[in-house]
């Protein structure tokens, strides 16, 4: 039973903890059978069932979003859906041996699927409901996907605080923080509805429990 709010929230870096991929990109929706193998020049293939076949994609060029600035956009993959016949003129998928390890990290939510590069860096994979309606609204098969999400990051990960107080002596009051190597993650534009206009915002969802909107 989640419901928004208009609030603009970035992710520094790959994930809070318990982490979500909050800088993570989107590969695909209602993908399965997935598997992720990094190869040691940096270059991850990502190969899943979706929409009746069977895809490889690779993916690199990204680790660590950046701080929030209005100089450059985030970081993002360069991707190659043909596993490498786009961009090499061969299929790089088919013979790109794995060097990663397995995976060690920080305990991800909703993860499919991770390892350890050679270079010592994450890469992981998870899957979630992003565009489930607010309210517990019964959600229809655009809002049901599974959207999986690709990310790579070293080093330290953003902290989230959340903090419970009372307002006006009867509403309870969520506050928090979230922050990477000490600095403030945020967006800095959005429209009025709180959608991001910029690649650094990020809305923030809650999930209630047994509230007045509904039990569960």
């Amino acid at each position: 039973m989640r419901f928004y709010l208009p609030a603009i929230i970035v992710a520094a870096v790959a994930f809070a903890v318990p982490a979500t991929a909050s800088a993570s990109e989107i590969i695909d929706r209602n993908a399965s059978n997935v598997t992720l193998k990094v190869a040691s020049n940096g270059q991850a293939l990502v190969s899943y069932n979706a929409r009746g076949k069977r895809w490889n994609m690779l993916a690199w060029g990204a680790v660590n979003a950046i701080h929030p600035t209005q100089s450059r956009p985030q970081v993002e993959f360069r991707i190659d859906y043909s596993g490498g016949y786009g961009t090499y003129k061969r299929d790089v998928w088919k013979t790109l041996e794995d060097t990663c390890r397995p995976y060690d990290g920080p305990e991800l939510q909703w993860f499919v699927t991770g390892c350890k590069a050679s270079d010592g860096s994450y890469w992981a994979l998870q899957s979630w409901q992003r565009m489930l309606p607010n309210y517990g609204l019964a959600a229809s098969p655009t809002q049901a996907v599974w959207e999986l999400r690709l990310s790579h990051w070293s080093g330290p990960l953003p902290e989230l605080t959340v903090n419970l107080n009372w307002a006006y002596r009867k509403y309870h009051h969520l506050f928090g923080s979230f922050t990477y190597l000490g600095k403030p993650v945020h967006g800095f534009k959005s429209t009025a509805a709180g959608v991001p206009l910029d690649t650094f915002g990020r809305n923030l969802y809650l999930d209630t429990f047994n509230s007045a909107y509904g039990k569960g």
